[in-house]
């Protein structure tokens, strides 16, 4: 007869999971900079949201911090164009549902 353990993998998946993946030597979470794995423009896109979700009073990168930065950056605004939108009234109703800046953005490089 068999105990029916087949090891840390099959645990995980929830709270009482994760203590037995831990407890029978689960394998461990590691870190990974996504910065590298990013381009250069990306990283710019991700900078600009997160300062824009910062400004707004936000502690979490959202898809509309993400919307609002490619809004202010080519290719997005000409694309957005030419498919019959209009980047800055989109741009405008990001700002009203986000509320007023809590600070003046910074103008330093």
């Amino acid at each position: 007869m068999t105990s029916g353990f087949t090891g840390p993998q099959g645990y995980g998946s929830d709270p009482f999971g994760e203590f037995l993946a831990r407890f029978f030597g689960g394998p461990r979470p590691r870190q990974i900079d996504i910065g590298r794995l990013l381009s250069r423009p990306a990283r710019e896109l991700v900078r600009g949201a997160a300062q824009y979700a910062a400004e707004h009073g936000s502690r979490d990168l959202d898809t509309q911090h993400l919307l609002r930065a490619a809004l202010a950056s080519e290719p997005t605004r000409s694309l957005l164009s030419r498919a019959g939108a209009d980047p800055d009234a989109l741009a405008s109703q990001i700002d009203e549902r986000s509320g007023p800046a809590q600070h003046a953005p910074d103008t330093a490089p």
